[in-house]
């Protein structure tokens, strides 16, 4: 246990050795307990600005799709056809897409 409350495991052999080497001359790999010390603000940023574009860029073309489907139908039909296209974005991307990404990750 180190000062600061961490554990440090040595003599790892399921951890790749460092360039230091032990008193037998076997290097053997360290760790630590806690989280990997990552720095991907980076990515942080550019993950922030793809997915702002790609929900305005969905949300407009949503939004006009919306409104023609709805002038294009008679006024006694309109329910029916928005009952049908949620039907249809249900059984061909809400419904499969948790499926896929179980099956992917």
């Amino acid at each position: 246990v180190n000062l600061d409350g961490t554990k440090t495991y040595s003599n790892c052999t399921c951890i790749a050795p460092t360039n230091r080497t032990n008193f037998t001359g076997i290097s053997n790999g360290t760790a630590s307990s806690g989280p990997c010390p990552v720095s991907c603000q980076h990515a942080l940023y550019w993950f922030l600005v793809v997915v702002c574009v790609l929900k305005f860029t969905t949300a407009s073309g949503r939004a006009s799709n919306f409104l023609i489907s709805l002038r294009c139908v008679k006024e006694k039909d309109k329910p029916m056809a928005m009952a049908m296209g949620l039907t249809m974005m249900s059984l061909f991307a809400f419904i499969p897409s948790p499926i896929l990404f179980g099956y992917i990750f």
